[in-house]
């Protein structure tokens, strides 16, 4: 079992850096491939504006409803 959970996890971020690829790095002028720590802080603030939705992003606020 915690074989194929790590199995898994790796396959998870190799989705996850193909996804949000690589990064342009300013101070080293060069680009440069997420680290893991990166990959899950990325993810971790999608999933965050994932759950306020609609309402609070720049498209405006859902109709009858107040923030």
């Amino acid at each position: 079992m915690e074989n194929s959970t790590k199995q898994l996890n790796i396959f998870e971020r190799k989705v996850y850096r193909r996804i949000l690829g690589p990064v342009y790095d300013n101070e080293k002028e060069n680009w440069k491939i997420l680290t893991n720590k990166e990959i899950y802080a990325s993810v971790k603030w999608m999933a965050r504006w994932g759950e306020r939705g609609w309402k609070n992003s720049w498209w405006g606020r859902v109709a009858g409803k107040s923030m």
